[in-house]
């Protein structure tokens, strides 16, 4: 019926939703270093935990690329990323929300990740960097009228969604 049907590019194995899984994530990681370093837009505690998420899918993906698991595994890699992609999104709409909602000025405190953990003690590091600062409301670049938690929320259910068509495509 259509020549060039654009169903067919769809992938058919479990091997190259991992491969696009994989590069998905590198390639959102890789503009991610070009805001911070070539735009000097500076990422906030929720910014780079959504980054490290990112990441560890990017391992998995990796993991279940060198193991070549069976339909058994190929659940478990599946489940695992569809987890973390979900942990990511719900990340990433609580720092939408944040920019909806901001918190009052005097919550903006501007300090990275890193510095967090070395000035305060882990659990209150940990609760400031997922309840966010003031400076994760603050929108510094839009793309198509999305800031970049809502993208990273876009792509963090279409992660979630592939993992679960990955297991789709190995149960054939």
């Amino acid at each position: 019926m259509f020549k060039n049907n654009p169903l067919k590019k769809i992938p058919r194995s479990p091997r190259a939703c991992y491969t696009y899984t994989l590069l998905f994530c590198l390639g959102l990681i890789g503009f991610a270093i070009y805001l911070q370093t070539v735009m000097s837009l500076a990422p906030c505690p929720l910014c780079e935990i959504q980054r490290l998420v990112f990441l560890l899918i990017a391992f998995v993906s990796v993991i279940a690329l060198l193991l070549k698991p069976s339909y058994k595994g190929i659940c478990w890699f599946s489940g695992i990323i569809a987890i973390l992609a979900l942990l990511g999104a719900l990340i990433a709409g609580h720092q939408v929300w944040l920019e909806i909602y901001p918190p009052p000025p005097s919550t903006s405190c501007g300090m990275s990740l890193s510095y967090l953990f070395k000035v305060l003690p882990f659990s209150s590091a940990v609760k400031m960097a997922i309840l966010g600062t003031g400076d994760c409301a603050v929108v510094t670049w839009r793309l198509l009228g999305l800031s970049i938690p809502a993208w990273s929320f876009l792509s963090f259910i279409a992660l979630s969604l592939l993992s679960f068509y990955t297991i789709k495509v190995a149960s054939k």
